[in-house]
């Protein structure tokens, strides 16, 4: 462990058994976007992965991705997941998520669920980038059928013109009702291709930054390997504006009292009110495996 000034830094490395000559990763670059909470950055082969599932997966595991080929089958015009989705997609994979925007006077769900998305790197942009597109249309269309069978309302679903990219949206047509929006009003999913990137994103505000970052390349440095980042403040703020959920949620699974569960979530926002950043990447070099891990502490807190 190294102690900085503002932070400290652990490396922690393990022998590493090598099955054949290393390769080295893919660098990803994680795209700057308002209220970023953090990222999740994954190189992987999800086509070999799939083809190792029956060494990967136990047997109940195994009869649901049956399943679910059947499924994607359906989403994708008969193609196997497998052999012919999985290969167009490359293995940069990154999560994002982002603190959300509500109105300082007016309505908000509760609680309020930071937005989230995936960012895919396509080998064939052009070509399965619309395949993708009519497929989110596809399972929207089974989503709202199922919902009209429970009399719930339908999502809606629009297009829009975003820094010369498409962005389609599907958003509830379930109207508020108080001061408080349903829970669905957290997720407003929406997808976009830019370039040959493809992003499916929890609500429409978090995709249209995301378009917006990759067009204009307002990008971090690319960075390789396994890596897990979150930022304090941003983190801070969503435990701040959920505090009354959060105390109420503690109350119910833990059977406190409302002053037990204040205070232990308070000690919780006041711990992390002390990062302003942290970071976990794997590495792997010179015959060895670990994690690296760096936190930085906020200064005049």
């Amino acid at each position: 462990m190294t102690l900085e000034s503002n932070g400290a830094a652990l490396d922690v490395r393990v022998p590493a058994k090598m099955s054949g000559p290393a390769s080295t990763p893919p660098a990803i670059a994680t795209p700057r976007v308002p209220r970023l909470l953090g990222t999740i950055a994954v190189p992987r082969d999800l086509a070999a992965m799939w083809s190792a599932r029956d060494k990967l997966l136990d047997a109940n595991a195994l009869s649901g991705t049956a399943q679910f080929n059947s499924f994607i089958g359906i989403l994708f015009a008969g193609k196997q997941f497998g052999d012919d989705v999985l290969p167009e997609i490359g293995p940069e994979l990154l999560f994002v998520s982002a603190r959300q925007e509500w109105p300082a006077e007016g309505p908000a769900p509760q609680p309020k669920i930071p937005a989230f998305a995936l960012v895919l790197h396509l080998k064939n942009a052009k070509a399965f980038g619309p395949r993708l597109e009519v497929a989110f249309q596809t399972t929207m269309g089974v989503i709202n059928a199922d919902r009209g069978q429970k009399a719930k309302q339908p999502f809606s679903l629009r297009t829009e013109m975003v820094d010369g990219v498409d962005v389609t949206t599907a958003r509830s047509i379930e109207e508020a009702s108080g001061a408080t929006l349903p829970m669905t009003a957290n997720y407003t999913t929406s997808i976009a291709q830019v370039g040959d990137r493809f992003v499916l994103s929890s609500t429409r505000a978090l995709c249209i930054d995301l378009v917006h970052a990759y067009q204009r390349g307002d990008l971090d440095a690319a960075a390789v390997g396994d890596r897990v980042a979150i930022r304090g403040p941003v983190a801070y703020e969503a435990l701040h504006e959920n505090e009354e959920a959060l105390i109420a949620n503690d109350m119910l699974e833990k059977g406190s009292s409302r002053l037990e569960a204040t205070g232990s979530i308070r000690a919780l926002m006041e711990i992390v009110r002390l990062f302003d950043s942290g970071e976990i990447v794997r590495v792997t070099d010179g015959g060895t495996t670990g994690l690296r891990a760096r936190v930085t502490l906020r200064t005049g807190t």
